[in-house]
């Protein structure tokens, strides 16, 4: 659904993980599932936000696990895009973990990208840390 005024551009993504498809030693007991809106708000042609809710069953617990993503992004010129993220994941009887990234990326041209990011958890059970340098391609389909 494209955005319109302040209803976001929204998408739904689910996946399916059939347990037959996966190597003998990572197959799960049954079936795993994972279940997302992803929802994006522009306020300009500098700033915008996007968020993510989802729900995932991995396969060999019945216990959902409840995620969430908030992620205030910037255009920084032609070139540049930085951005703040919030996002964690919650369970039934586990504590809540929450992490906090930043990222930046730097746009060589149309179809090349190379960026870095790096989060800390915020709690107990949150991830420790890291940093992450990427480079992306992208390949025109011939038509």
């Amino acid at each position: 659904m494209e955005e319109l005024g302040w209803i976001p551009k929204t998408s739904v993504i689910a996946h399916i993980g059939l347990p037959f498809a996966a190597a003998k030693n990572f197959q799960p007991a049954n079936p795993s599932f994972i279940f997302r809106f992803t929802c994006q708000n522009t306020f300009s042609k500098i700033a915008g936000i996007g968020y993510n809710l989802g729900i995932s069953w991995d396969g060999d617990n019945c216990t959902p696990v409840y995620f969430y993503t908030f992620s205030p992004g910037f255009n920084i010129g032609k070139s540049w895009y930085a951005y703040i993220e919030a996002f964690g994941f919650m369970a039934k009887g586990k504590l809540p973990d929450h992490n906090l990234a930043l990222g930046a990326a730097w746009y060589i041209s149309n179809d090349v990208k190379i960026d870095i990011s790096g989060a800390c958890g915020l709690g107990t059970a949150s991830l420790d840390h890291y940093v992450a340098l990427g480079l992306s391609f992208r390949f025109r389909a011939v038509k």
